[in-house]
């Protein structure tokens, strides 16, 4: 009877452990993007691809420029790829120093290298665009400016602390 009775117990915290984890999984299972039959947003790889190539195309690039272009933006990836990177580590090891209950005095050395890393990251994106800007004609440069009025106009209606994009 006791040997039943455990085997019952064991059975039914089983059954339940296994239910919780797959009421858990739906719970945080991340929700669609869009209402169904709306339009799905794009990653942002797709869509960074998507603006720039609509930006080259507005600028009517000759095959040199165009190239030149395109070196900047290549040689601006890779510097940002080991920036993420860096961003990502300096992110786990804040979240790792607050977990262990670190002291302010700690998290605010870390907090520090972390907005080095973040400098470094914007000092790329202008860096980059100095050198495209460089490229253009004086027509080019008034499309180009456009362009970037309607990103800052966007960003600008974001609140503070508003991540700008990629939050991975």
């Amino acid at each position: 009877m006791l040997r039943s009775m455990s085997r019952l117990l064991a059975t039914s915290f089983a059954l339940l452990w296994a239910a919780s984890g797959l009421i858990f999984a739906q719970v945080t299972a991340d929700p669609p993007r869009r209402p169904e039959g709306g339009r799905r947003q794009q990653p942002p790889e797709q869509r960074d691809t998507r603006n720039l190539d609509n930006l080259k195309a507005a600028l009517k690039l000759d095959p040199d420029h165009a190239a030149k272009f395109d070196s900047i933006l290549d040689d601006s990836r890779r510097a940002r790829a080991s920036l993420d990177e860096e961003m990502r580590a300096g992110r786990a090891r804040l979240l790792q120093a607050v977990r262990e209950g670190k002291s302010d005095v700690d998290l605010e050395k870390l907090n520090q290298a972390q907005g080095s890393t973040y400098a470094k990251i914007s000092a790329n994106e202008v860096w980059a665009m100095s050198r495209i800007y460089a490229l253009l004609n004086d027509d080019q440069k008034k499309i180009a400016e456009a362009a970037f009025n309607r990103v800052e106009s966007v960003t600008a209606q974001r609140p503070p602390g508003f991540p700008v994009q990629r939050q991975q």
